[in-house]
């Protein structure tokens, strides 16, 4: 029997994964940022939704360390008028407070950017686990909501400034923004998309003339985050911004051919067209924000049986034919623990029970058989990325006990 075979026998029980889990978020844990490290070594810093992964995974657990980092995330938001609510995807973690050798803007101690909405999420998890959270910090994920449509809604939808705040940062979907990739020096791309953004007068990053995409995951995850503050607070107007999210990523994302939600790339005009239709799982994360059913089964199901994101070991971020898959390579094919925890919520949110058992099932196989890598290959289970990597934990809210 060879490892893949065995591997695929491999299911470890509830008080094992419980158990693993909750020891690679203790080992990452840091007082000074109160947050946990994804890894120590490869991560030394506090990245937005993988924060709100974590904060997740720790109150599955029953721990208070979910609420202490979730609040760490929301009071990072800056408190000046113009930029009320941003929330920077990164908070530096090293002594000199500049994040290493790369430039994320022009803001001290964290980066200029944002990242995918997931704190509302995280918040509506942690009230649903019966944890206490302060009452501050309700109001501070709402004006991170509303930072969003004050400063990215663009044409009915949420455009990015760069491939980093989608959480991707270099998913095919990209690539005709960045040209040729080097991974040897994935900085040099990154950097050059970082000079051209423009800047509000208090830092943030508020637009991108060589850089303007509406991505469909970012804007899914958006939708449900405004429908779930709406549930939160009470408020109507959320609920009806969630409506008309939902209808324009459907309207103008949505791909009949691929059966799955397409980026519409804003800038420059006539860039991303080719890469914006490649097929990958962002494609299909955007299902949670979706108000079509018949268009969320479809996708859905592509990650099912015999679909071409389908893998023994979790979902493939590109299906295993297209000629650009390679199933270790980063964003260029394997599974991400993040992304199958989304994807199991959007077919929970659209009740397709079944789905989300399966995609549950092979995402827990591919944590526990990789070791709680950062990504794993989908074929093998092989780990990739940071070993052991803190958000791999949320393996733990797909468990029927962490379905809520």
């Amino acid at each position: 029997m060879d490892s893949t075979s065995t591997k695929l026998q491999q299911t470890p029980t509830l008080k094992a994964l419980e158990a693993r889990a909750l020891e690679v978020l203790e080992s990452n844990w840091n007082d000074e940022l109160r947050a946990t490290l994804p890894h120590r070594i490869t991560y030394p810093h506090r990245w937005l939704w993988d924060s709100c992964f974590h904060a997740m995974a720790w109150s599955r657990l029953g721990r208070r360390e979910g609420a202490i980092e979730l609040a760490a995330v929301l009071s990072s938001q800056l408190p000046t008028r113009d930029d009320r609510g941003f929330l920077p995807h990164m908070v530096y973690g090293d002594p000199e407070r500049k994040g290493g050798d790369v430039d994320r803007g022009p803001l001290w101690g964290m980066s200029a950017f944002t990242q995918p909405p997931v704190y509302v999420m995280a918040l509506s998890y942690l009230k649903q686990c019966g944890l206490e959270t302060e009452p501050w910090m309700l109001d501070a994920a709402e004006a991170a909501l509303e930072w969003l449509w004050s400063y990215r809604m663009h044409d009915g939808l949420l455009v990015l400034v760069h491939p980093w705040e989608s959480g991707a940062d270099i998913s095919p979907r990209f690539d005709d923004w960045y040209g040729p990739l080097h991974y040897e020096a994935l900085d040099q791309d990154y950097d050059r998309l970082v000079r051209t953004t423009l800047y509000s007068p208090g830092g943030t990053a508020i637009g991108n003339p060589e850089c303007e995409v509406a991505a469909a995951a970012f804007n899914g995850i958006a939708q449900h985050a405004a429908l779930l503050l709406a549930q939160l607070t009470g408020k109507q107007d959320w609920a009806d911004r969630a409506g008309a999210l939902a209808r324009e990523l459907d309207a103008q994302l949505w791909d009949p051919d691929e059966g799955l939600w397409r980026d519409r790339p804003d800038k420059p005009a006539g860039a991303g067209e080719l890469s914006s239709r490649i097929p990958t799982l962002d494609g299909v994360v955007a299902a949670l924000g979706s108000s079509s059913g018949e268009h969320v089964q479809t996708a859905l199901e592509q990650c099912t049986g015999s679909g071409r994101f389908a893998a023994p070991f979790g979902p493939r971020y590109l299906p295993k034919e297209h000629p650009l898959y390679q199933p270790t390579r980063y964003w260029r094919g394997p599974s991400w623990p993040q992304l199958n925890y989304l994807l199991v919520a959007a077919a929970n949110q659209h009740g397709l029970a079944s789905i989300a058992e399966e995609i549950s099932e092979h995402a827990i196989r591919g944590t526990w058989a990789s070791g709680f890598s950062e990504y794993w290959n989908p074929e093998t289970g092989e780990a990739c990325g940071a070993t052991p990597q803190s958000w791999a934990a949320i393996a733990v809210l797909l468990t029927p006990e962490g379905r809520r």
